[in-house]
């Protein structure tokens, strides 16, 4: 038969409950404020900082809101966007890029071209306002060094009507 000290050990009878682990660390990490945050603070840390990170995010969040605010209607001068929509058929664009309103332009190599009136950049690389489109479709390694975008040898009456043909896209 069994011991006895052994039988209370089993079942529980006098035996002491097991050391529940030791809160002294979170005790001592934890600012003591009687149940109240520490002056000055947001969630332990310093307020100061809080508003520092808030508004450095903020500012991120703006300059790459992935859009303008308001499409306002861009006219390229001497850019007409049906002669723009031939040249993008002709030097085959849409080998590499889907471009709305152009049916063969179903291309997944380069990014689509949905939406480019709305776009903050040109391949993340400059502004994208008129100039910058031109100059981007006649030499896009002049911009950007390396690039995938090829030479498509475009001169600027094309590029131009090219770049009318994109801002219609909202």
């Amino acid at each position: 038969m069994n011991a006895p000290s052994d039988i209370g050990a089993r079942s529980g009878i006098g035996a002491r409950p097991p050391r529940r682990a030791s809160r002294r660390v979170a005790i001592r990490a934890a600012p003591r404020t009687c149940g109240r945050r520490a002056i000055g603070t947001v969630g332990g840390r310093p307020a100061a900082a809080m508003l520092v990170l808030a508004l450095a995010a903020f500012a991120v969040l703006a300059g790459c809101r992935g859009g303008r605010s308001e499409v306002e209607s861009v006219r390229i001068a001497g850019g007409d966007a049906e002669r723009g929509a031939a040249v993008i058929r002709s030097v085959g664009c849409g080998a590499c890029h889907t471009i709305p309103g152009i049916r063969e332009a179903e291309g997944m190599v380069g990014p689509p071209l949905t939406s480019w009136a709305r776009r903050t950049f040109i391949a993340g690389a400059v502004p994208n306002r008129p100039e910058n489109l031109i100059r981007w479709v006649m030499d896009a390694h002049s911009i950007e060094p390396g690039t995938a975008m090829p030479d498509l040898d475009v001169p600027e009456p094309q590029a131009r009507d090219v770049a009318a043909y994109l801002y219609t896209l909202h």
